[in-house]
């Protein structure tokens, strides 16, 4: 049931800020959702009885009220999801012209790494041989001008 309510919180965004690109919107919704229930809790997965990760919940419990004002958001063009399909290297040029509905040819585009695209949240493959990744990310502030921002980051150890 929540994609009708993300959607409507994404139309209540697109009318509150017209000139955000759908990335922008998604970006505030995922960037100020909660992992938290409504009663302060920790989300849980139903069918492992456990405490949810990322990968059970996602960004978490969404907060319109949160999503309107965001502070920060992650931009995305239309071109970067061409490079990202592009970079991965398994998608031939058909499979790449049926996702994005265009005449493209990953020959003829920049292919970036999925650590790479400019999202709220991070892909990446660590091994023993490369523990360490260094992953840059943009982030374009549309909050008030005088804020102070602080990066945390969480580890899912799975």
């Amino acid at each position: 049931m929540a994609t009708p309510h993300v959607a409507g919180i994404a139309a209540l965004l697109k009318h509150n800020h017209p000139t955000w690109s759908a990335a922008a919107i998604q970006s505030a919704i995922m960037t100020t959702a909660n992992p938290r229930d409504l009663d302060g809790n920790p989300i849980t997965d139903q069918d492992k009885g456990k405490i949810a990760t990322a990968f059970d919940m996602g960004s978490g419990l969404f907060n319109p009220l949160a999503a309107n004002d965001p502070g920060l958001i992650y931009d995305i063009k239309p071109h970067d999801y061409f490079r990202y399909l592009c970079g991965w290297g398994l998608f031939s040029d058909d499979d790449v012209r049926a996702v994005v509905r265009g005449n493209i040819s990953c020959s003829t585009v920049r292919g970036i790494k999925p650590k790479d695209l400019n999202y709220p949240s991070i892909e990446l493959l660590l091994s023993a041989t490369s523990p360490t990744v260094t992953v840059t990310r943009t982030v374009t502030k549309v909050g008030d001008a005088d804020s102070v921002y602080k990066l945390y980051f969480n580890d899912p150890k799975e």
